[in-house]
């Protein structure tokens, strides 16, 4: 079985995706972490397609060549509820008449807990990797200085400069 790049077009956007297995096998959605893309994906992806299930990783929104996130405003949800819509969206097109189950890597799994909560109906399973609860990162991160320094990467990389020279050290497009 081949990894092949989909289209998956969805009331949210349109998303790539790599994907792999029997379009009619129960979907799993890999949800990657940032700043990954869904490649690190490709080996689980292989696996769960060899045991007959349909394995679906998405370029989360943000990522080339998914949507972009929209402009700020008051009214714009959070980014990881604005990403578990996207990956129920996903779901809903990919699979309308069965639940899914949805693996989360780092941000990933912060997208999975909310969708567990927006969603439960949809899901099947979860898996979170890396990804606390996000009710108890958040409560604890700013206790601990030593976690806020390992985490400064993700408040740099908001940075257009810096990001663009960090992707293009990373071989992202």
């Amino acid at each position: 079985m081949t990894i092949e790049t989909i289209s998956v077009d969805t009331s949210r956007g349109v998303f790539t995706a790599r994907a792999i297995g029997d379009r009619e096998a129960p979907l799993v959605l890999l949800l990657h972490g940032f700043p990954d893309t869904p490649h690190p994906f490709d080996s689980l992806a292989r696996r769960l397609a060899e045991s007959g299930l349909r394995a679906v990783a998405p370029f989360a929104r943000g990522y080339h060549p998914s949507p972009p996130f929209p402009e700020p405003n008051e009214t714009n949800s959070s980014a990881f509820e604005t990403l578990s819509r996207d990956a129920a969206a996903i779901i809903s097109t990919l699979s309308p008449h069965h639940r899914a189950s949805i693996v989360g890597h780092d941000n990933g799994g912060f997208a999975a807990y909310y969708a567990m909560a927006q969603a439960p109906g949809r899901l099947a399973r979860a898996v979170t990797m890396t990804a606390g609860h996000p009710a108890a990162v958040f409560r604890n991160t700013s206790k601990m200085p030593a976690q806020m320094w390992k985490s400064r990467y993700a408040m740099l990389l908001q940075i257009p400069k810096l990001s663009d020279w960090y992707a293009a050290r990373q071989g992202v497009h």
